[in-house]
């Protein structure tokens, strides 16, 4: 997931305004509104089944064919593994919605994005 989705976002926001040069980390709010829109359509083709299809999630798959089949959550077989990819992308856009995307899809922060 690291490879795949988080770090490029994490670069991306650690990196200096290109307007204003050098030194100028965390001045890029006329840009998240891109940003949040990446994000977002990033994170939902992921949601949809894309990961399966990223090679840097190859070692996730081969892991989980490993596992035996088994149907039953409680047993820790197939299907108790199988519902994590799910789990786990509801729970990060529950906080990428949460702690990101409603601040600058929120009115008040227009000003910033004209710069």
């Amino acid at each position: 997931f690291g490879r795949a989705y988080f770090f490029d976002k994490f670069h991306w926001i650690m990196r200096h305004n290109p307007n204003f040069g050098r030194g100028t980390y965390g001045h890029l709010s006329p840009y998240c509104a891109e940003f949040a829109f990446v994000a977002h359509r990033d994170l939902k083709a992921l949601e949809r089944g894309r990961f399966l299809d990223n090679p840097h999630f190859d070692k996730y798959k081969r892991a989980v064919e490993t596992i035996p089949e088994n149907q039953n959550v409680e047993a820790a077989g197939s299907a108790y593994f199988n519902r994590y990819p799910k789990l786990f992308f509801n729970q990060f856009r529950k906080s990428l919605d949460e702690h990101f995307l409603s601040h600058w899809k929120d009115k008040t922060h227009l000003p910033y994005l004209i710069g």
